[in-house]
């Protein structure tokens, strides 16, 4: 007989597996659930933020982020960037992805692991411009960062359309940390 695991999130925003032999701490870090519409701005808008106060993470935690975007059906792009930084604005922050959607009007699932290593100061994650597919196509080594994360950082996602009658959308922002 082949065994399964079955998890859920329980209130307080941790995995539990079920049957409730086992437990896994896997708290949602940054969570959106709510459908953001971004329209008009052809300038980069801030469209979704969320403050991650110090001290979330430890050494050696990997934080696995997972966005649900999509647009109008038409071929202008719609770029979507996320990014850390110490204020909650797109002044000076530190770019982690970069999005293009052109010609979806289905939704496009875009994910990325940040792995601490050996300290809360020192990470690396795939660069921003990589693949989207990246894990089936790409060959690009990962980049190093050193976001501080002993302070305050946003977790701030943009979007900047082609033309202002196009529409993109949030549809959800989720995470989990490895610990």
């Amino acid at each position: 007989m082949i065994g399964y695991k079955s998890y859920t999130i329980d209130k307080s925003g941790y995995m539990v597996q079920y049957p409730n032999t086992e437990t896994i701490t896997a708290p949602s870090v940054i969570k959106q659930n709510t459908t953001i519409t971004h329209t008009v701005a052809t300038a980069e808008t801030k469209i979704f933020s969320q403050l991650i106060p110090a001290g979330t993470f430890q050494a050696n935690d990997i934080l696995y982020w997972c966005l649900r975007i999509g647009a109008t059906s038409n071929a202008n792009n719609k770029t979507f960037r996320v990014y850390f930084n110490d204020t909650d604005n797109l002044t000076t922050p530190i770019i982690i992805a970069t999005v293009i959607v052109t010609n979806q009007g289905l939704s496009v699932t875009y994910d990325r692991d940040l792995v601490f290593k050996g300290s809360i100061s020192s990470q690396e994650i795939l660069p921003a411009t990589t693949n989207l597919f990246y894990y089936l196509t790409s060959t690009t080594a990962p980049t190093a960062l050193t976001i501080d994360f002993t302070a305050n950082q946003y977790f701030v996602v943009s979007c900047q359309l082609a033309v202002g009658t196009d529409t993109a959308y949030i549809y959800g922002i989720k995470s989990l940390l490895s610990r």
